[in-house]
């Protein structure tokens, strides 16, 4: 059985916050407003959440997210949720999602 198929709602979530990043993104690199770098500031924020959820008991430090162009913001958030999912973080993995969806 496949994380997707175990943890639906998680993967629904995660579809949900990439389809709204995929369109925010290009927007965000073409306009540079102080609002946009706040929104983009917590999505990144969001993104190493999740990393740190799946980083493995007993490393020094979490990984650190590269800091991707805006428009590659949608393909890390599923990246990071599916890495989340097979750490067994799906429950949390799905709540920094709904807060981050709200949040856009």
């Amino acid at each position: 059985m496949t994380p997707e198929t175990r943890l639906p709602d998680l993967f629904r979530e995660a579809d949900r916050v990439a389809d709204r990043l995929r369109v925010l993104g290009p927007r965000w690199t073409a306009r540079r407003r102080p609002e946009d770098a706040e929104s983009l500031a917590r999505v990144r924020a969001d993104l190493q959440a999740l990393a740190d959820l799946s980083a493995s008991e007993g490393e020094d430090r979490p990984r650190r997210v590269p800091e991707l162009r805006p428009h590659a913001l949608a393909d890390q958030v599923l990246v990071l949720v599916h890495e989340a999912a097979l750490a067994g973080a799906g429950a949390p993995a799905r709540e920094i999602l709904e807060g981050l969806r709200r949040a856009l």
